[in-house]
């Protein structure tokens, strides 16, 4: 999932209202910004690329999103490339940390650029046990304590 800075959201907020976006639809605008951007994260899109919009579109359509719901999305991205581009070459450079499941580990990568997540070299050969996909018996003892500490964590329930 994509950790956008508190700077983009500001950006895109004053870029809604000053084309005209009322103040109660910014948070669907800053839906469907949200899923674009995991999109491209997920697909290994650039999240400034305008090619990628297409492919954002037909996978809404596939997700059963109705003709209006795809229509406020794209004209969300939309704004966004918009937001970009008149930002110039210092506000494109907003960074997008990004979060893998598991320990957190994090990577800043460029709003107009991807930088794909490696991991660590100590970690690989664990992993994937010389390629052959032999892993799942770790990944599903991976993902069942990352979910039972997430159910047993006080402070994950907001308690």
């Amino acid at each position: 999932m994509v950790r956008i800075p508190k700077a983009l959201w500001v950006k895109f907020d004053k870029l809604l209202g000053a084309v005209g976006v009322p103040v109660g639809a910014h948070g669907a605008y800053r839906k469907w910004l949200r899923y674009y951007l995991d999109f491209c994260h997920k697909y290994e899109h650039a999240y400034s690329d305008a090619a990628s919009l297409p492919h954002f579109m037909d996978k809404l359509a596939s997700k059963g999103q109705t003709e209006s719901q795809r229509a406020r999305a794209e004209q969300a991205v939309q704004l966004y490339y918009r937001m970009l581009a008149g930002s110039g070459s210092g506000d494109g450079d907003v960074g997008l940390e990004v979060r893998e499941q598991g320990a957190e580990p994090s990577i800043a990568g460029s709003v107009g650029a991807r930088t794909p997540w490696t991991a660590p070299a100590a970690e690989a050969g664990s992993r994937n046990r010389g390629g052959t996909g032999a892993s799942w018996k770790d990944e599903f003892a991976g993902l069942t304590s990352a979910i039972k500490m997430r159910h047993y964590r006080c402070d994950y329930r907001g308690a």
